[in-house]
Order: C-alpha cells, then sequence, then structure tokens
C-alpha cells in the first residue's frame, strides 16, 4: 500500500508574509519595552539609593552633622556645667562643682535634644519593577513572548 501523502504546503502570499514580520517586530518591540522598563526602573533606583545613602551618611552617619551638632551641644553643656559651677557661694563649693564638671564625659549628658528620627528608618528594600522583570530579562523564557514554549502553554 502506497503511503499518504500530504498536499504540498503553499506558499505564503505577500500580504501573509508582510503580516507576519509586521506581527514579529511587534511581539519584539513590547517585549525591547517592558525590558527597557526594567532597566529604566533599576537605574533609578540605584540612582535614588546612592542619593539616600549619601544623605544619610552626611547627616546620620559617623562624622555626620547630627554627630557634629551634639559634639557642639556637649561644649555647651560642659560651659554651663562650669558656670553653674563659678557661681556657687563657696570657695569648697566651687571647688567641688568644677571638679564634677571635669569628670563628667558626653555619656553623662542628654544630647537627645539633637536627633533626627529620620535616621533610624529602615532603608527601603529593593522591590522588582513587577514579577515580568525576571521574565522580561530572558526572553526566551519569557510567558508574554510570542514563540517562546512558555507563551504557548
Amino acid at each position: 500500500t502506497p503511503e499518504p501523502t500530504l498536499p504540498p504546503t503553499p506558499e505564503p502570499t505577500p500580504d501573509c508574509h508582510d503580516l507576519q514580520t509586521r506581527m514579529d517586530d511587534q511581539a519584539c518591540q513590547q517585549s525591547q519595552l517592558r525590558l527597557g522598563g526594567c532597566n529604566e526602573y533599576n537605574s533609578c533606583y540605584n540612582t535614588s539609593n546612592l542619593t539616600l545613602n549619601n544623605t544619610w551618611l552626611d547627616v546620620c552617619g559617623p562624622s555626620g552633622q547630627v554627630e557634629a551638632l551634639q559634639n557642639e551641644l556637649y561644649a555647651v553643656l560642659r560651659i554651663e556645667c562650669l558656670v553653674l559651677a563659678i557661681n556657687q557661694s563657696t570657695a569648697a563649693e566651687r571647688h567641688n562643682a568644677i571638679d564634677e564638671c571635669k569628670q563628667k564625659v558626653k555619656q553623662d549628658y542628654t544630647l537627645d535634644l539633637v536627633s533626627i528620627a529620620e535616621c533610624d528608618l529602615e532603608w527601603p528594600r529593593y522591590m522588582e519593577a513587577d514579577t515580568n522583570c525576571s521574565a522580561a530579562r530572558t526572553v526566551a523564557h519569557d510567558q508574554n513572548t510570542s514563540g517562546t514554549a512558555e507563551y504557548e502553554d
């Protein structure tokens, strides 16, 4: 018995070929746009995070503005302690009060007057722009890209 043969596949008409080309271009363009959006988000996040980090260090970090202001407040409070000591009525009281002032260290003073609550805030964490960003970066497995096995499913 002869094997059945399939009829020959007709050649695509020029209209179908152009239509397929336009669909392929559109599919590729939407993938590129999503990938571009993901990359823009990452760039924006990294720039913003760097700015936040630098600002936080400048204000809240070691040797930052808060610490400098606390050091200045500490100096003012030490001067106040000595002024109050000098104003004691007797020489013995003045001497004792001055000795107490000399023995005080920075931790003995309340420096909470100079604080910024935002220095204790939790840093924003990186959030994937959307669940499709990782897929957009690996287009061969993107469920939204025509021609991939994931798209076919």
